[in-house]
Order: structure tokens, then sequence, then C-alpha cells
């Protein structure tokens, strides 16, 4: 690490390294940021390079863990992110910015998935304290997570910008891994305290519907980032896209009510395809894996989930200006508009994987407007021939997938409307 290309065998020898986990407690303004964060690496979108660069770091991980509670290098750090991301935003052309500020969160990262991997949130406690600031009381915690949700609404992406905002979705991602690694269940933690109530209901609709838009555009990973990935045949995808899997399918037990159990999905041609699918777009698949998880978490009355709220009222861009139905009594969250037919081509092309059935399940149940646009297709067929592939193919699926296929199905033929027009449709020759 410093101002020129690294690999993981010159983390010994860097000296820079060697004073940031030091006892040293280094100054915001002190020149050793800019050097420091002037490095290049590849950006691990593989399993087995997360899992190197998680090993080579271990030791320095360790230092740092004993000497951060004097230096607050950690804090000074995430200080120096939000500063960058500030910058970046209006100078998003700066490819020198953006390369510093994806290095300050990939660091950043790493230290908070080892802080909370070792001890929960104890090594973080302090950085929920409130602090002062503008006459109102906030931690540098809140700050930054607001400045993550701002720069991926913020910022544009494209092929410089592009492992910036997966690295933003990464560590979104460690932060909530908190009740992975928790030792007993948490009601709620200090973590998931600042996702549900200390940041801008207007922040969190606007960071709703761009994750949907990052979902629906399924931008493909820029191939010089993937050029010098350690290949991998099985396990394509990277660690925090493993996190963000392993979470999101827990989420299968809450929707199905325990009722189904898992098993070993077998890889053929389709498998591959889909691998194939999830390798190439990165930032949709950990975007709807972001969007399923603060969705699905506190759900009663109790712990009011504006994530789940933003998510099950959203209204049609196309359309009438519609009020969405069914809020809470409470204050209603601000809403917003996604266009229909462009969420239902996708979710057309994508129904047959996990997240996209959850997806597609929830709104279903929950999203009364879309609910009524999807029974209401000329071109119904899209999306139930795959639905129904899913389920011919059940030998290949885990029954968590089989048991929310069935239900999507359940719930479309509630409708009289849609029994009568699925009925009427001619298949030509099906493939499988």
């Amino acid at each position: 690490m410093g101002a020129q290309y690294s690999s993981l065998n010159d983390l010994k020898s860097n000296e820079y390294l060697s004073r940031f986990i030091s006892e040293e407690s280094i100054s915001i303004n002190d020149p050793f940021w800019n050097q420091f964060l002037s490095f290049r690496i590849q950006s691990p979108f593989t399993t087995t390079h997360s899992k190197l660069l998680d090993e080579a770091c271990l030791t320095y991980l360790q230092q740092f863990a004993l000497n951060n509670p004097k230096t607050n290098n950690y804090g000074t750090l995430i200080e120096i992110f939000n500063r960058l991301a500030n910058v970046i935003r209006d100078e998003y052309n700066n490819h020198i910015i953006i390369y510093q500020t994806y290095n300050a969160l990939l660091i950043l990262r790493l230290i908070t998935k080892f802080f909370i991997e070792i001890d929960s949130e104890q090594n973080l406690y302090s950085y929920f304290l409130s602090e002062d600031i503008s006459s109102e009381r906030i931690s540098l915690m809140t700050i930054f997570v607001d400045t993550l949700f701002r720069t991926t609404i913020m910022l544009p992406v494209d092929s410089y910008s592009y492992a910036l905002h997966l690295e933003v979705l990464n560590t979104l991602l460690s932060l909530l891994s908190i009740q992975m690694c928790a030792k007993e269940a948490l009601l709620i933690s200090s973590i998931y305290s600042i996702f549900m109530h200390r940041l801008d209901p207007l922040l969190i609709s606007e960071f709703t519907r761009t994750l949907l838009e990052h979902f629906i555009k399924q931008i493909e990973c820029p191939s010089f980032l993937l050029a010098n990935s350690i290949d991998e045949t099985k396990n394509p995808s990277g660690s925090l896209f493993k996190i963000g899997q392993s979470v999101a399918n827990s989420l299968w037990s809450v929707v199905t009510l325990g009722m189904s159990s898992s098993s070993t999905s077998i890889i053929n041609d389709e498998t591959i395809t889909t691998i194939d699918s999830i390798n190439n777009h990165h930032l949709s698949n950990q975007s709807i894996h972001l969007l399923l998880i603060l969705s699905n978490h506190f759900t009663n009355d109790i712990h009011r989930n504006p994530y789940r709220l933003a998510l099950l009222h959203f209204t049609d861009t196309q359309g009438k200006k519609i009020n969405p139905t069914n809020l809470p009594d409470s204050e209603p969250l601000p809403w917003f508009s996604i266009d229909y037919h462009r969420l239902y081509d996708i979710l057309c092309q994508t129904v047959h994987t996990d997240q996209s059935t959850l997806l597609l399940y929830l709104l279903l149940h929950r999203n009364q407007h879309f609910k009524a646009y999807v029974i209401s297709r000329t071109n119904i067929d899209q999306i139930v021939l795959p639905v129904l592939q899913v389920i011919y193919t059940s030998a290949e699926r885990n029954s968590h997938h089989i048991y929310m296929s069935l239900i999507i199905l359940l719930i479309l033929s509630e409708d009289d409307d849609f029994n009568r027009t699925i009925h009427d449709i001619k298949l030509k020759k099906l493939t499988w």
C-alpha cells in the first residue's frame, strides 16, 4: 500500500501500513493519508481472492485492534472517507479521488468485518456514541452510514466508479452481518438502530429506489476489473456476495414459516448460465441482496421498517399519479416511483434465481399496485413460465425456492382475470 501498485506480497515491507497499525495516532490533516491511500490493488471479486486478502491481513488487523483504542486511527479513516466521498459527488470524473475513496473504504470494510467477527459490536461501541455537531447529537458511525447511502444515490455508475459502488454495498453488508456473528440473538443492535431509526426517511426512500434501479439496470462489471481475478468455476462470486446470499437465504425460513428445508442443488447447464450472470452483475446482485436484508428485518409493528414500507408501496412512473395504499397510521414514509415495465421485464429474466423469486413474492403479496400491474399483462406467460420451470426442475433447486414459487402461483391464481388470461395463452414448443 502506498503510492505505487501493490500486491499482497508487499504488505510486510509497507511503511505506510506499518505506521497505520502502530501505536501512533495520525492526524486527519497529516499528508500520510494521501500516500497511504494511493495504492492500486485488484478488487476481490472471487471467494478465493477474498480469503487470500483476509488471511494476508489477519496479523495486521490483530495488531490494529490492539492499538486502535489508543490511536483512534479507525475513526480518523472514517472521517477521511467521509471527506473524500463528499468531494467525489462534485468531482466524479476525478479518477484519482475515486481510487483513494475506494481504497479507504476497502480498508474500513476489512477492519469493520474483523471487529464484528472477533467481538461483535464491542470494538465499534465508541463510534456509536453521539457527538455535538451543529447543535445536534449524532454519532460518527451514523455519519458514515449516511455517507455510504448518499454515495450510492448521488455518484453515477461507470467503469471507474463501479468498484466503489460495489464496495459501498459490501461495507453495508459487513455492518449488517452483525446478526450472523453475534453470540446471542439481538432484538436490535446499535448498527441496526442506525439503519432503522437514525437516518432521514427521505434518504432511506431514495436509497431503496436506487437499489431497485441497480437491480433493474443489471450493469455488467467492467472487464478490466475482472482481468486479474483468480479463476473459480464453482464459486465465482466474492465473499461479500456469499454474506449477502447467506443472510438473504436465511430469510427463506421466515417467509416459508420454516416449512421447507435446504437441499443441495445440482449443477447443470442452466445453473452454469446463472452463475455466469451472477459473475457479471455484481452490483445488481449485491443491491438486491442488501434490499432484501434491510426489508426483512424487524417487520413487526413495534420496529417499523422504513425499507419494507418503501419497497411495498412504491408506484409506477408510467401510470397516473396515485397515493400508495395501506400505509400505517403513523407518519408515512416519503414514497417513490419506479418504471413497472422495466422492473417486470427484469423479473421475467431473473425469476429463476432465489433472490428474484423472493422479491417477486414480496411485491405480489404486499404491493397492491405492482400486483395489479402484473396481472394486467398480456404477456403474463413471460413470468409464469420461468416459475413453472423452477417447479419442474425441483430436483435441481432448494426446497425454499420451490415453496416460494408455488406461493407465487397461488397468489396469482386468486385473481379471476389471471385465470382466464393464462388459460387462453397458447404455448409454443418448450425446451424444457
